[in-house]
């Protein structure tokens, strides 16, 4: 007879990210002219510079799982069991935190733990059903390493004409984490 083997795997992971309506770039477009040594005053290459630096803070956001502007953030799972980190900390206030399943009903704050690890946080818990996490992240003081990577990679592609995806891959493990 033929045993049936039911593996309770964590999967269905999606991210939901919502920007503030306002917000400053964790590096100014005269910061980047200082750093690649344009004059401040002439307006010529704006739109590409801060095309680049969004997309550049975006990056390291991605890379290191963190966020660096404020913004809402909600995570899903279809089925969720053991632990995981959450994405895109630090998170504003620990009472910002909304634990919810798939349809939005609260769930007793005795079925999860959150809790703070090597500088992340973790959910722990099992939900068959599904959970979603909803918590506000970011917008607190940024590490200057982050900066400096930000100005270094938008230094690259627009002094050097090196391609965005080289770039990344020759500064990625300069990534501080």
């Amino acid at each position: 007879m033929k045993s049936e083997i039911t593996e309770r795997i964590t999967r269905g992971m999606s991210v939901q990210l919502t920007d503030a309506d306002s917000f400053e770039e964790p590096v100014s477009l005269s910061e980047i002219k200082r750093f690649i040594s344009i004059d401040a005053s002439l307006g010529v290459h704006d739109d590409t510079l801060n095309a680049l630096n969004t997309a550049f803070r975006r990056l390291v956001e991605d890379k290191l799982g963190i966020s660096l502007i404020p913004r809402s953030v909600v995570v899903s799972w279809r089925e969720f069991y053991d632990f995981s980190k959450l994405p895109y900390l630090p998170v504003n206030t620990t009472g910002s935190i909304s634990v919810t399943d798939l349809s939005d009903a609260e769930i007793a704050e005795e079925a999860y733990e959150l809790k703070g690890v090597g500088g992340f946080l973790t959910l722990a818990g099992d939900f068959a059903e599904g959970v979603k996490i909803s918590y506000q992240a970011g917008g607190q003081a940024i590490d200057p390493s982050h900066q400096q990577m930000i100005k270094s990679l938008v230094y690259e592609v627009f002094v050097n004409k090196t391609s965005m995806q080289k770039a990344l891959a020759m500064h990625v493990n300069a990534l501080p984490i």
